[in-house]
């Protein structure tokens, strides 16, 4: 039968041009379909709906009113700043005489100010202390510990500052920042303020110092040793006579700077978050809240600022063409694989053939995206690279077999090229393609989605690779290579000392290898969104702020079940004293800023004494009904949001079932163990409700969906990579026709992958959604070169050379190759490392270096296996395999070059000798 490229189709033109018709087709249709790309990057989505957390998750936003919030505080915000609530009516607009607001923005629900909440407590007969005490660590902050100073401390305040820090950190072991005092925004400002509530402010505002560091929160013991021991605090005395007056003579807190405002999105919002966010800050703006000082946190800042981060990779207008680092790392990436390219292949026709197929690949992948329903994210948008660097890598093979072959033949280039590319680059597409689709067994959808649409991506990539290539050298063939080119008497030399000191190679990757991969111990996984930003970006300082000075960023939700309340059971207020007492020992964790529940806009009553008359205990159970039915048919809804009864049977509750939504603010930028934490809230929970056998609980929020997230990378790590290892293992083992053999060769793929891997964990990198990516990635892409080396070292020994004069054949003539697509690879890559996602740029980094490494392990290694026992088993099949009619003596050892006949396959070889 006729080879592909030596028919005719219609028309009587050969089937090449027909092929290249096909991609100037293609191309401009991929072009258009490029239009329809969105993002999406909602954290919420990335689990399977059937996972317990996802499922939970769910079950609270249907039977509570959701909308997404956004909490946005400035540097000089107090309790009293009158901005608050211009700032509020900026956002919300006005209410009317109908209570409708009018000339807010579009993107905007509502609005809730500290004020506010504070009003309605106070309406409720909660004390104002209360009030305050309530909403710190929630929307105001419990502020800085203040200082008084004593006369001493006054008189040499400059000493005093520098003597408090030194004492903390050597003491108590504290980082501490000494701060100047606040001048305050009195709350009390109004008629209706008391003498008692003016003379507390007033008292409040009359310090000297404020103090803080990491994690400091009133009531916790690290906070009340710090204030019990900095009142004994002195100077030494320097006479050394009498101890010096105490430099402290007071350190308490006191609320109210800086507050936050919660403001709510709408479906519009949350359709255009990026618009959302942006015309929030020029609200603020327009209020006199300087931008530098505005701070904001929640879903949409992050889903926006991720977006955002993802769009500046490919395209950043912020910064000029010539700092192409910073305008777009991926042009520059593919820019770099374009030089590349050009140096290697040594010809500006054969590389611009190179890079017209290799960037058709992502173009035309990318496309399938929206076309399949589907949208792009941050783990997806590294597919365009990888395809990239790919594509040019096996462009590369083709391009380096059809130069060996033209050096001989230009009539016959093509289709000796392609003859000898195919098994080679099949055989590695296919690992590849193995090692991509493991990723399709993961629950993160991210991941799935990548594994699924780079193994397309990698399919076509084998089609240019093979089809379209090809066709471009048969219609436009560059100039005839001299045979010199295409011989490398380095290799060969590099090969032979390999051989003859392959125990020492192998015994040193040993060692090298048992140093690095000890670095698992300290493997750990990470899936917090605002991780994946630099520490100097602007969203992650954002959220530093809020934390540092507010409340904690993310919210973890209890909510509290008390089954059917109409048939008995605690009343209302015992209901309500229940929750406001798990509240407070939710409150009492460290990592925990503040909580908030319906509890804490109800009064507290006093208890009956234990002799109460019949007579109060009914008035009591008379006003608790009173204030269930005043809450739950309040006409403006607003107990909706944190009480609801249950109106259908779920997995987590019953019809009738009464609902209080317990939020607890928790910091995102910590080391904290989430599953440590949730364990706590789990085990307090079920302790504070345990003498009420109608009450039970639920822990759900976004910090059980990162735990669960970060659960699933890990799991995902390990069963992509250990089926990629199991199919790719058994591919090499058919191939090889030994068990063994297919062992020792799956050495050179898996040992760089586990020396990367241990190296990062040795420097406690954490790995995130997007590198836990690469080991899958990387297992498929390292048995490339292992695939081609393989196949030369098996051709040498079935035409009867020596395995020492197999490996520098297979060596010469695939040492270029691998040298050139691993180089064009890894600096492709590593030049995402400027990205200011931190996931893009890990991402190209790590795949780099496991690329590089792979080479290594290909290039020394491998060969050095080949002098050994795989050697052995690959030599004695192959010789068993050998027709008898062509079998014979191996030749002599000889440190000379062999003649090569890289043009011609394995079966070939052997029967033209035999004809010869």
């Amino acid at each position: 039968m006729r080879h592909f490229f030596e028919r005719r189709g219609p028309g009587g033109m050969g089937l090449a041009l027909w092929v290249v018709v096909g991609m100037a087709f293609i191309a401009p249709i991929a072009v258009l379909g490029l239009r329809d790309v969105e993002l999406e990057n909602n954290v919420g989505d990335w689990l399977e709906p059937n996972n317990l957390q996802a499922r939970k998750f769910r079950w609270l936003e249907k039977q509570f009113p959701h909308e997404d919030a956004v909490l946005a505080s400035w540097d000089d915000s107090q309790i009293g700043d009158p901005r608050l609530e211009e700032f509020a009516e900026k956002l919300q607009g006005k209410a009317d005489s109908n209570g409708r607001r009018r000339g807010g923005l579009p993107f905007i629900s509502k609005v809730r100010t500290p004020l506010e909440l504070l009003d309605r407590m106070e309406q409720n007969d909660v004390t104002r202390d209360e009030s305050l005490e309530r909403l710190s660590g929630v929307l105001i902050s419990a502020g800085k510990l203040r200082l008084v100073l004593s006369e001493t401390g006054k008189h040499r305040e400059k000493a005093a500052r520098a003597k408090i820090a030194e004492w903390a950190k050597s003491q108590l072991g504290l980082e501490i920042e000494v701060l100047d005092k606040i001048q305050d925004k009195l709350l009390t400002d109004t008629e209706d303020a008391t003498d008692e509530e003016k003379l507390e402010e007033v008292l409040a505002s009359q310090h000297d110092l404020r103090v803080s560091w990491p994690g400091m929160k009133p009531g916790i013991p690290s906070t009340i040793a710090f204030q019990d021991a900095i009142l004994n605090l002195r100077f030494e005395d320097t006479e050394g006579d009498q101890p010096t007056e105490p430099i402290v003579e007071d350190a308490f807190f006191y609320p109210g700077a800086p507050v936050a405002v919660v403001i709510y999105i709408n479906e519009a919002g949350m359709a255009d978050k990026g618009e959302a966010i942006r015309s929030i800050r020029a609200a603020a703006e327009e209020v006199g809240i300087a931008p530098e000082t505005l701070h904001l946190s929640g879903g949409a800042v992050a889903a926006s600022a991720l977006n955002q981060a993802v769009i500046k990779s490919s395209w950043n207008t912020n910064f000029p063409l010539w700092m192409l680092h910073h305008r777009s790392v991926m042009l520059l990436s593919g820019l770099v694989g374009l030089m590349l390219t050009f140096y290697m292949m040594r010809s500006f026709r054969l590389g611009m053939m190179v890079l017209a197929v290799s960037y058709l690949t992502p173009l035309v992948t990318v496309a399938l995206v929206p076309l399949t329903g589907g949208s792009m994210n941050m783990v997806l948008i590294v597919m365009p690279s990888l395809l990239l660097m790919l594509t040019i890598s096996g462009s590369i093979h083709v391009g380096n077999y059809w130069k060996h072959a033209a050096a001989r033949d230009m009539r016959t280039a093509v289709v000796e090229a392609v003859e000898m590319a195919r098994k080679p680059c099949m055989l590695a597409s296919f690992t590849t393609i193995i090692g991509l689709l493991s990723l399709a067994t993961s629950h993160l959808t991210p991941v799935r989605d990548f594994g699924l649409y780079s193994a397309a991506g990698m399919i076509i990539s084998l089609v240019m690779v093979l089809y379209a290539l090809p066709s471009l050298l048969q219609l436009w063939p560059p100039k005839q290579p001299k045979v010199e080119e295409t011989e490398h008497r380095n290799w060969r030399k590099l090969a032979n000392w390999i051989t003859e000191h392959s125990t020492i190679v192998n015994c040193v990757f040993l060692v090298a290898c048992v140093a690095t991969t000890s670095g698992l111990y300290y493997f750990r996984t990470e899936t917090k969104v605002i991780k994946y930003f630099p520490e100097t970006s602007r969203v992650y300082q954002d959220y530093a702020f809020l934390e540092n000075n507010l409340s904690g960023v993310v919210p973890v939700q209890i909510v509290a079940k008390f089954a059917d309340v109409k048939r008995g059971g605690p009343n209302f207020a015992e209901r309500a004293k229940l929750v406001r007492d798990l509240q407070a020992k939710i409150s009492q964790l460290p990592d925990v800023s503040g909580t908030m529940s319906l509890a804490d806009f109800l009064p507290t009553p006093e208890p009956l004494p234990e002799d109460a008359s019949r007579l109060a205990r009914l008035r009591e159970q008379t006003a608790a009904r009173a204030m269930e039915t005043r809450v739950k048919e309040d006409k403006n809804h607003q107990a909706q949001t944190l009480l609801v009864v249950a109106e259908e049977k779920t997995d987590f509750s019953e019809p009738g079932d009464e609902l209080w939504k317990i939020t607890a603010q928790v910091a995102v930028l910590t080391d904290v163990d989430y599953g440590d934490l949730m364990a706590q809230m789990d085990q307090i929970s079920a302790e504070a409700l345990r003498l009420e056998p109608t009450a039970g609980h639920v822990v759900t929020g976004m910090v059980p969906l990162f735990l669960e997230t970060q659960q699933e990378v890990l799991n995902s790590l390990i069963t992509s990579f250990g089926l990629a290892f199991a199919m790719i293992g058994c591919v090499l083992m058919v191939v090889l026709r030994h068990p063994l053999a297919g062992f020792f060769a799956m050495l050179p793929n898996v040992l760089p992958i586990g020396m990367v891997f241990g190296m990062i964990s040795w420097f406690r990198i954490p790995v995130d959604i997007g590198t836990m990516i690469t080991a899958s990635v990387a297992l498929g892409i390292a048995v490339d070169g292992t695939v081609h080396l393989l196949t030369w070292f098996r051709t040498g020994i079935f035409d009867n050379l020596t395995r020492k004069q197999s490996i520098a054949q297979a060596l010469e003539h695939c040492g270029p190759a691998m040298f050139q697509t691993s180089i064009v690879t890894s600096l492709g890559l590593i030049v995402l490392y400027p990205a200011e996602l931190l996931l893009i740029s890990r991402f190209g980094w790590l795949m780099a270096s496991l690329i590089g490494m792979a080479l290594v392990a290909d290039v020394i290694l491998l060969p050095a296996l080949l002098a050994g026992p795989l050697g052995t088993f690959i030599e004695r099949q192959v010789r068993k395999s050998m027709p008898t009619i062509v079998r014979a003596e191996p030749a002599p050892a000889s440190t000379s070059s062999v003649s090569l006949k890289p043009h011609i396959s394995p079966t070939r070889a052997s029967i033209s000798q035999h004809r010869d």
